[in-house]
């Protein structure tokens, strides 16, 4: 991407629609969703030259950056529920054999 990881957590705080998850070592883990906005500051800011106050108006003014998910859509909570429930029912049959 050609940017520095400070210049990451900056953007991170400036930018809410920037939510990296942390993996079990405390890395940054970055979405498809976050590069995709993180590419678009990126052009605002280098290429457009705008500055941060400048960058935030275009995004909310044309095509806002799509905000991270913050839960499960209820669908995918039903789909996952059954499947633990499956895995649950299939590790009893196993201790009872």
């Amino acid at each position: 991407m050609g940017v520095q990881p400070h210049v990451l957590r900056y953007w991170e705080r400036e930018f809410r629609a920037i939510r990296p998850t942390k993996s079990a070592k405390g890395q940054r883990v970055y979405s498809r969703r976050d590069v995709e906005n993180l590419n678009r500051i990126r052009e605002l800011l280098y290429a457009e030259g705008f500055t941060i106050a400048g960058a935030k108006k275009k995004l909310q003014e044309a095509e806002p950056l799509r905000p991270v998910p913050t839960g499960l859509p209820e669908r995918a909570k039903e789909i996952l529920e059954a499947l633990r429930a499956d895995i649950e029912r299939f590790l009893e049959e196993l201790a009872h054999r």
